[in-house]
C-alpha cells in the first residue's frame, strides 16, 4: 500500500511503501539567504528528512543551475523589502522555462513578525506566479531566527522524526 506521510506542512509529503520503504528518496534542499538564516532553515529540514531515510543535497542557490536530477526539490529564499534573494528568483525563472516533473516546495524567512498560516501575506507577486507555473507548493513563510538566534518555523514530522 502507498501512503503519504505529511512532514507539519499541509504542502509536503513524503510517499511511501510500506513494503519497500520511501519512494522519494532524493531531495535537493537550495537555499537563498543574506544573513545565514535561511540556510540555517533549510540545514535544519534537511536533517529532518535525513532522519526519515531520505538523501538531501543542501545547496546555496547561486551554486545550482537548474532542478534536475533529485526526485523533489525544496527551494527557500529570504524575504527583503518584498523580493526574493536574485539567486532564488533566477533559478526559479529558469526552471519555469523548462518544468520538470517533480515535487516542489517553496519556503520564505523573514521578517521575524508571525504571519497568520495559509496566508500570503509578504509573498511577492512574483514568486506567486512563478510557483504555479512550476506547479509548486508555497511558498510557506517561516519567520528565520529569534532573537536568541534560534531558528523558529522549522517543519517537523508530526511523530517527532521517529
Amino acid at each position: 500500500m502507498i501512503t503519504a506521510d505529511p512532514l507539519q506542512s499541509n504542502h509536503s509529503s513524503v510517499i511511501t511503501d510500506e513494503r519497500a520503504g520511501p519512494i522519494m528518496t532524493t531531495v535537493l534542499m537550495g537555499y537563498a539567504t543574506k544573513m545565514g538564516a535561511t540556510r540555517e532553515i533549510a540545514v535544519a529540514m534537511g536533517d529532518v528528512l535525513r532522519a526519515n531515510g531520505l538523501q538531501v543535497t543542501i545547496a546555496d542557490t547561486e551554486d545550482l543551475h537548474d532542478l534536475g536530477g533529485w526526485d523533489a526539490v525544496v527551494i527557500g529564499s529570504a524575504v527583503y523589502m518584498s523580493h526574493w534573494r536574485s539567486s532564488a528568483m533566477a533559478l526559479l525563472e529558469r526552471q519555469a522555462e523548462e518544468p520538470v516533473r517533480i515535487p516542489i516546495w517553496l519556503f520564505q524567512s523573514g521578517p521575524f513578525e508571525p504571519v497568520p498560516a495559509g496566508s500570503s501575506v509578504g509573498t511577492p507577486g512574483k514568486v506567486a506566479r512563478l510557483a504555479r507555473r512550476l506547479g509548486a507548493s508555497g511558498p510557506d513563510h517561516l519567520r528565520g531566527q529569534d532573537r536568541a538566534g534560534h531558528c523558529t518555523g522549522i517543519p517537523r514530522p508530526p511523530n517527532g522524526g521517529r
